[in-house]
C-alpha cells in the first residue's frame, strides 16, 4: 500500500474512501458449540478476543513486523504492539473481510459464512482478566459446510 510509510503509519486522504476488503476469507478456529450454533442459525454474531499475535495479524494491518496505526495516532512516537490499549481508542488499521471460514478441529469440519457489514473492534477482557482488543461481526449467509 502506498499510504503506509516506513514506520507503519497509515496516511489516508481526508475524504471518504470506500472500504477495501481483503481478497481471502478470515480463517478462524472455533469450539464445537460455536460451530454448531452458527451452522444451525442460532448464533448470529461472532466475537473473539485478540490476545495473541496470530489473531492480531489477521485483524490488524501489518507492514513487515510492524502493526500499522491510523493517521490520527501518527504523532505518537513509540513502537506499537497489538496489545497496546491506548486508553480504549484503537489506533490500528482494521482489516475488513467479506467472508469467514470457521474451522472446528474436533469435528473435522469447516463452515464458510458471509460477513454481514464491517468487522468492529472493541475493548474486552482477555482470559486472564486484562484489557485486550476484541473483534465482532454479524454472520450473514452460511454458504457451505465441508470436511477438513
Amino acid at each position: 500500500m502506498d499510504c503506509i510509510d516506513k514506520d507503519g503509519i497509515v496516511s489516508l486522504p481526508e475524504e471518504f474512501e470506500p472500504i477495501k476488503y481483503e481478497t481471502g476469507a478470515l480463517e478462524l478456529n472455533v469450539r464445537r458449540s460455536v460451530f454448531c450454533n452458527v451452522r444451525d442459525g442460532i448464533k448470529k454474531f461472532y466475537s473473539h478476543t485478540i490476545y495473541d499475535l496470530e489473531y492480531a495479524k489477521k485483524l490488524f494491518l501489518y507492514k513487515g513486523d510492524k502493526v500499522c496505526v491510523n493517521k490520527i495516532f501518527s504523532s505518537v512516537k513509540k513502537k506499537w504492539s497489538h496489545s497496546d490499549i491506548n486508553d480504549g481508542n484503537c489506533p490500528f488499521v482494521v482489516r475488513q473481510y467479506k467472508d469467514a471460514i470457521l474451522s472446528c478441529q474436533d469435528m473435522g469440519k469447516r463452515l464458510y459464512v458471509d460477513i454481514d457489514g464491517d468487522i468492529e473492534v472493541y475493548l474486552a477482557k482477555d482470559p486472564y482478566g486484562s484489557d485486550a482488543w476484541a473483534f465482532k461481526f454479524r454472520i450473514g449467509k452460511v454458504k457451505k459446510l465441508i470436511a477438513l
